[in-house]
């Protein structure tokens, strides 16, 4: 069975009671993963522990307001799971891609649309900057609708986690026959 973690970035009323808030944070992000059920990934549930962090919630909820310093580890774990994920798919394109030497300045890119394997790693990029919740994000911005984020919009997260709840979940893949 090959899973992933996810750690889902929710803004959050900060006035609110904090058990109401960790269950409308897992009902946002049920309702956000359930879309893509079957099609990107065969299952998803709340975990208790990621990446060497508990989460002592039984919906994998951790708030900023409650736990900043839980939140932010976590956080800083999903981030670097995602840069690892963007370093192989993005890795796997550079590595596969022909240039064509035309000496201009502008270099045109010729892809071999018959490789099965370059042609999903493209597709992973196209998902992620369309909004499509694939499991090995790592971080995915609910507000934002994507997996990818500008520096300020990060930064701005960082400065006010306790307008935020990170949600952790485990999305399980498809199996082979239905990939």
């Amino acid at each position: 069975m090959n899973s992933n973690n996810l750690a889902v970035i929710v803004p959050v009323d900060e006035r609110q009671n904090d058990e109401s808030l960790k269950t409308q944070v897992w009902a946002s992000v049920s309702c956000l993963l359930t879309k893509y059920l079957g099609r990107y990934y065969g299952s998803f549930f709340p975990i208790q522990k990621a990446w060497d962090s508990e989460i002592p919630n039984a919906y994998g909820v951790v708030l900023g307001k409650e736990d900043p310093l839980s939140f932010l580890n976590l956080y800083a774990e999903a981030q670097h799971m995602q840069q690892k994920s963007t370093a192989f798919h993005m890795g796997f394109l550079i590595k596969e891609i022909e240039k064509a030497d035309t000496g201009d300045h502008v270099i045109p890119v010729i892809i071999n649309s018959e490789n099965e394997s370059l042609m999903f790693h493209i597709a992973w990029k196209v998902l992620a900057e369309g909004g499509i919740v694939l499991p090995d994000y790592g971080v995915y911005y609910a507000q934002q609708g994507k997996a990818f984020i500008s520096e300020t919009e990060e930064q701005h997260i960082i400065s006010h986690v306790s307008d935020y709840a990170i949600c952790v979940v485990r999305i399980v893949a498809l199996e082979a026959e239905h990939a």
